[in-house]
């Protein structure tokens, strides 16, 4: 829904591919453009706020609370909403610089399986180990297609099967991670609490 306000909001001409917003934003305002372009803004002032609105009226957002849904909510759910509306804003203006795209996709995936790997916000152990998987493959993925990108273009499929191949080890990688942070970490706690004793 993100994505197709944000088409709106750029005034994304379908027959030339180009995003008038950014080449041409007089053109914004022509009878064309002009009805989905005003209502995009509302649209995406919505979706933007609606985390944090809801956030703030059912429970808080506070990394550090004693509130188990602010712990969630606040260290994982939040960023996460916040870098996907920052991925979806980047793909619309920075269609044409693939490199750009590729480079903010690989930055968010890894902050976001560094969080979930190092404080384990979630109640099932094993939710977390699932969600660093797919964020550590996809972190790698975006990687592995970054360097096909900068090797210029090339009608071999071996580049995409060797992406999909390496899949499965990547997610493994980043759930094993995930299991040993959460034994780290338990392991600092029962330090400190026979340190206490």
């Amino acid at each position: 829904m993100m994505e197709i306000f944000m088409h709106a909001f750029a005034c994304y001409e379908s027959t030339t591919n180009d995003a008038l917003l950014v080449s041409n934003s007089t053109q914004c305002f022509h009878k064309d453009f002009l009805p989905t372009f005003i209502l995009s803004i509302p649209g995406i002032l919505y979706l933007v706020l609606q985390v944090p609105i809801t956030s703030l009226v059912f429970f808080p957002i506070n990394p550090r609370g004693d509130d188990l849904h602010a712990k969630t909510t606040g260290r994982i759910d939040a960023i996460y909403q916040l870098f996907r509306i920052v991925l979806v804003v980047c793909i619309e203006i920075a269609e044409d610089s693939p490199a750009v795209v590729l480079a903010v996709l690989a930055i968010c995936c890894f902050t976001i399986f560094y969080m979930t790997a190092r404080q384990q916000p979630f109640f099932s152990k094993h939710m977390n180990d699932l969600r660093c998987g797919i964020l550590f493959a996809s972190f790698c993925s975006s990687i592995h297609t970054g360097v096909v990108y900068g090797m210029g273009g090339t009608d071999n499929v071996s580049a995409f099967v060797i992406i999909c191949v390496l899949l499965v080890p990547e997610f493994a990688c980043g759930f094993a991670m995930s299991f040993y942070a959460r034994s780290w970490i338990a392991n600092g706690v029962i330090q400190k609490l026979q340190g206490c004793i």
